[in-house]
């Protein structure tokens, strides 16, 4: 628990890694302290974010405490982080799991770089996670009332984990049905409040986000077969690069197979029968639903999997050492190197993020935000696709362009309409967009004859690693990062809207 604590400090120490998605929630939560209601933009009732639990804590953080909510929210992460392994060591001993095995699945969960980003960027995940773990361990204690309470409170944290409470009302209705009433029962009171507030204050109690996402990224759509390989990669304790490499997939099979022996093992456990049904329901979600697109999609099963395997990975040592009169000195070994390549890669991810934290969203996202803030005419309109840094820091109307807090933006994406000529539907004040899309949104001319060039031009330019230019050794040392951290501004011309 001491290295976990301090190998987040110095992570955040050193990255100062804050994700980009993560200032939509923080719009949220400053405009409800501001006396805004629960909206993005003012005045519009868009149910705009998956997580109303966390806008609601760091609300009442910047309320009460009147602390920042950057700094709150990664002190909420961290408190979370800590509390998910703590609550896991106590669910491990409620099942008499042996002390090496205990150790070796909070190592891994401790030290594994992927849980520590997603751990440690202001999301809200931290938060899921612990309530998670808090309904897991009332599960194993015998308090299915209270699993089901905090199983409800997941559900306001994300409602994408509703698989959570049905693998426990699944797994308790087979041996006792009127536990498994009351356990659903406590989880759906305890979400109903928010499903009443969301449908009379955005019109439905469905985030729009799903809705907009599914348009713009296509999840619905795909192989299958890419989908259940992306998740397999990601199933591997290793960071490796995205899309998935052959090392990534060969360690994510290896890591699921230890998993499934060890649900082989489970006995009549109902706890890890629960962990080991949700993990199923999961990864099958996932792959069939298409939502491969973000990491952290597939952090909840990451945690169930990595669990299942560093236990599996224990018992199978176990069930095939004995022949090895040193087999206590050949297990610390093993796990002395897994550990060393744990840190080792940690330390390599923490350099890639405090790259991009501070070329891509600190020198420019960053800093167009507060750009536009300082040169912009109040509630101006801007059309751009990277919401969060600008969108908090200019505090201006945003139109996005995936449609996040735009609805009409998903009506023009399911009409076909180019992105570049959204432009003539919403004539913004500002337009944010990529170096490398200037030239095809300058010479944009719309089916109505309306040209992009008559009516916007380029008033600011961000490119803090000289993308584009014939000498530019930084992006040699960063070369994801130039082309995402290179942003052109463009104004409209004229003051009135054409």
């Amino acid at each position: 628990m001491l290295a976990a604590l301090v190998l987040r400090l110095l992570w955040l120490a050193y990255t100062h890694h804050t994700a980009e998605d993560a200032f939509v929630t923080f719009r949220f939560a400053r405009n409800l302290t501001q006396g805004y209601g629960f909206t993005y933009n003012l005045g519009e009732r868009v149910y705009a974010t998956t997580t109303p639990l966390f806008a609601l804590l760091l609300a009442s953080w910047r309320l009460i405490l009147r602390g920042d909510i950057v700094i709150g929210s990664h002190a909420l992460g961290l408190v979370a982080s800590l509390g998910s392994l703590l609550l896991l060591d106590a669910i491990l001993r409620q099942e008499n799991i042996a002390l090496g095995a205990r150790l070796l699945a909070l190592a891994v969960l401790a030290l594994c770089s992927k849980v520590i980003v997603l751990d440690m960027q202001g999301m809200e995940m931290p938060l899921v996670i612990f309530l998670l773990m808090a309904s897991w361990h009332s599960y194993a204690c015998g308090r299915a009332r209270l699993a089901g309470f905090l199983a409800g409170w997941l559900l306001w944290a994300r409602i994408d984990l509703a698989l959570w409470p049905a693998a426990l009302v699944i797994v308790e209705g087979w041996t006792n049905r009127k536990r498994a009433v009351e356990v659903v029962g406590v989880a759906a009171l305890t979400y109903l409040p928010w499903v009443v507030f969301a449908s009379l204050y955005f019109g439905s109690p469905i985030p729009h986000t799903i809705t907009a996402k599914q348009v713009a990224y296509g999840l619905a759509h795909g192989p299958v077969l890419g989908h259940l390989t992306t998740v397999l990669a990601y199933l591997s304790p290793f960071d490796g690069n995205w899309p998935p490499q052959v090392a990534d997939l060969a360690a994510g099979c290896l890591t699921l197979g230890l998993a499934i022996w060890q649900v082989s093992r489970i006995g009549r456990s109902k706890a890890f029968a629960t962990l080991a049904l949700f993990a199923a329901l999961e990864f099958a979600g996932l792959v069939l639903a298409r939502a491969t697109f973000f990491a952290r999609y597939l952090y909840p099963l990451l945690w169930a999997v990595l669990i299942l395997a560093s236990l599996g990975a224990v018992s199978l040592w176990q069930a095939g050492a004995r022949r090895w009169p040193r087999r206590r000195w050949i297990a610390a070994a093993v796990c002395l190197v897994v550990a060393a390549m744990l840190l080792v890669q940690t330390v390599q991810v923490a350099g890639r993020m405090r790259a991009t934290q501070r070329y891509r969203y600190e020198a420019s996202l960053q800093a167009i935000g507060a750009w536009l803030g300082e040169r912009g005419p109040a509630g101006a309109i801007v059309l751009l696709e990277p919401l969060g840094y600008i969108g908090y820091y200019s505090d201006m109307r945003m139109v996005d362009e995936v449609g996040l807090v735009s609805p009409d933006v998903v009506g023009l994406k399911l009409r076909g309409v180019p992105v570049e000529e959204y432009f003539s539907v919403f004539w913004p004040e500002f337009i944010v967009e990529h170096c490398d899309e200037a030239t095809r949104f300058e010479q944009t001319q719309t089916g109505a004859g309306v040209r992009f060039a008559d009516h916007y031009t380029r008033v600011a330019t961000f490119d803090p690693l000289g993308f584009g230019a014939d000498v530019a050794p930084q992006v040699a040392a960063h070369s994801e990062l130039g082309r995402s951290a290179c942003y052109i501004v463009w104004q409209r011309s004229s003051g009135a809207t054409p």
